[in-house]
């Protein structure tokens, strides 16, 4: 499913996020979506827990923000698909939430591909 440049906003975060529970899902993409924390990522990232054969997922160019992030994070260690490419460049994660999402993955046995670039950190965390 590639929603890639639509605008989201609440509203349509909660239709996505019905529409995700009843899909087969193995690709998505919602690069530059304009979606934040409020608007739409929070709603869409509960969706996606619910897929169990998720393996691309595309969320680049989204104001995610630390907070999002760190529910992506969080999501990684419960998720039931086998996620293989997680694609989270410029989102403005931060470095902290860089890091939670880091020791996640590192308990992840299927994510091969991850990318953070153009978020800004240092060259410790990126």
């Amino acid at each position: 499913m590639n929603i890639s440049g639509s605008m989201i906003d609440s509203a349509s975060s909660k239709r996505i996020k019905e529409l995700l529970h009843s899909n087969f899902c193995r690709r998505l993409s919602f690069s530059n979506c304009s979606m934040t924390p409020s608007k739409g990522a929070n709603s869409i990232l509960e969706g996606v827990k619910s897929l169990s054969s998720l393996i691309v997922l595309d969320l680049c160019e989204n104001h995610l923000g630390k907070k999002s992030v760190r529910k992506i994070a969080h999501a990684i260690q419960n998720l039931s698909c086998p996620l293989i490419s997680l694609n989270l460049r410029r989102t403005k994660m931060g470095e902290k939430a860089a890091i939670s999402l880091a020791k996640s993955i590192g308990n992840s046995s299927t994510i091969e591909r991850l990318d953070i670039s153009e978020n800004n950190l240092s060259e410790q965390v990126g």
